[in-house]
């Protein structure tokens, strides 16, 4: 099952996401899952009703409000709709590449694993940068196996990977209960935290799974409004319990807190509307405080 969550962005589901998904050779053996997070766009509700029209491996669902504000709550829903028994996700403005998926699938299939994890490329207007997650386990693994999740967390400062560049077993995620923190920005990372906690032996393949466009105006992360901190302030009064729950608080806190929030919200300060200045000051101070 792959999860596309989409929110008035028609063009780039049909053109990017859509496509390179045709181009795989298991497209026919995907169930494909467009969830509608209540677009405005009545061109991208088109493009979803004719997806569904014409393929028959494509299922959709439409939220009738005016949207979420986050992707967590379209691929929750996909995931209550999924049936396969292997999970991905891609976003409508990235790309599958090289039939990473199909190479993806043959290995969880063919070992003894409960995940599989590639490469991603990431594309903005300084270039274009590799996350080459195989080369990180090459160096902390044998075998490129992940059978101490935790360690493997702790050894890696809780680095984090693309969830639409894996697949996992749909019963890792049915049995433990995972969802996506609803109205968040940033879930991901928890969630492929979760994920990996989850998974008793992880392999990691050195092959580029998806392109990752980091410029696209309107995405969460591109869009500094004054919701950007509140969305991020629920994603930290989530994130928080987890990891001392845990007991990854203190590597966290050692290892990525301060370089994160220097360089992923303070940074973002000064892109904003002046006028919206004060309230995001507001919402970062109680980030901050969270931790303190």
């Amino acid at each position: 099952s792959v999860i596309v969550p989409v929110y008035n962005n028609g063009q780039f589901l049909l053109n990017k996401c859509f496509n390179s998904l045709r181009r795989s050779s298991i497209f026919e053996q995907m169930e494909i899952i467009l969830v509608d997070d209540g677009s405005t766009d009545q061109q991208t509700i088109s493009i979803i009703q004719r997806l569904e029209r014409t393929y028959s491996n494509v299922k959709t669902f439409f939220f009738r409000d005016d949207g979420s504000g986050s992707a967590s709550r379209p691929r929750n829903k996909g995931l209550a709709l999924s049936t396969a028994p292997y999970i991905t996700f891609l976003d409508p403005d990235n790309e599958a590449i090289n039939d990473g998926y199909s190479k993806l699938l043959k290995e969880i299939k063919n070992n003894d694993v409960d995940m599989v994890v590639g490469n991603i490329l990431r594309i903005d207007n300084s270039g274009v940068k590799t996350f080459n997650y195989y080369n990180l386990a090459r160096k902390l693994t044998q075998n490129n196996l992940i059978t101490e999740p935790k360690q493997f967390l702790k050894d890696t400062n809780l680095r984090a990977h693309s969830i639409q560049a894996l697949v996992v077993k749909r019963n890792i995620i049915e049995k433990n209960n995972l969802k996506m923190v609803t109205g968040a920005a940033g879930q991901d990372t928890l969630f492929f935290w979760e994920l990996l906690l989850n998974t008793t032996k992880s392999m990691v393949v050195n092959e580029m799974i998806h392109i990752y466009y980091a410029a696209i105006t309107g995405s969460v992360t591109n869009s500094i409004s004054k919701s950007f901190y509140e969305k991020y302030l629920i994603l930290e009064q989530h994130r928080i319990p987890f990891l001392k729950k845990e007991g990854l608080f203190e590597v966290y806190l050692e290892g990525r807190f301060t370089f994160y929030f220097i360089n992923w919200y303070l940074k973002r300060l000064g892109r904003m509307d002046k006028k919206h200045i004060k309230e995001a000051v507001e919402s970062l101070y109680k980030i901050y405080s969270l931790y303190e």
